[in-house]
């Protein structure tokens, strides 16, 4: 399981999970951990390792929703739960970079499924292919102007005075 886990996932990878879960009818402990072992690489870093048997708590315990949460406050610290909606008998759950923008500027990931859990978890999936995706290049903007000369900066005014 850790061997697998510790080696960079794939797309594919990841892409045959998102697969898999849409075909799923309801969360069961086998595809619960087999997807946190093959595509949550961060779990398994050192600094989380704590924290594993408490999904595995949850797991056994049929709490699959708060492992799921759980899930993607360790493995995805980046996303955060925008939406939760049932409609038409079909969960939608949206996970954004930026929660407090508004949609047509978030970047943010969509899943539906019937399962609340596994909507979630796909939703999960999907952040982590748009994580993969991103050009690894472009430095965070904070990095880039913690970098940069303080005579550079300019201070700007955007109050208005009329």
């Amino acid at each position: 399981m850790c061997a697998i886990a510790q080696a960079a996932c794939s797309n594919d990878r990841i892409r045959y999970w998102i697969d898999a879960l849409a075909r799923t009818p309801a969360p069961t402990r086998d595809i619960v951990r087999r997807v946190c072992a093959e595509t949550c690489v961060r779990l398994w870093a050192a600094a989380q390792m704590e924290r594993v048997p408490r999904i595995e708590r949850l797991v056994r315990a049929g709490a699959w929703v708060d492992a799921a949460l759980l899930v993607i406050e360790l493995d995805r610290p980046g996303w955060h739960l925008r939406r939760l909606l049932y409609e038409d008998g079909c969960w939608h759950c949206r996970l954004s970079r930026r929660p407090c923008l508004p949609d047509a500027i978030d970047d943010a990931v969509d899943a539906s499924h019937a399962s609340l859990p596994l909507a979630i978890m796909i939703a999960a999936l999907e952040a982590q292919r748009r994580d993969a995706e991103a050009p690894a290049a472009c430095p965070p903007p904070r990095a880039a102007a913690a970098n940069s000369p303080p005579e550079a900066a300019q201070a700007v005014c955007c109050d208005d005075f009329s």
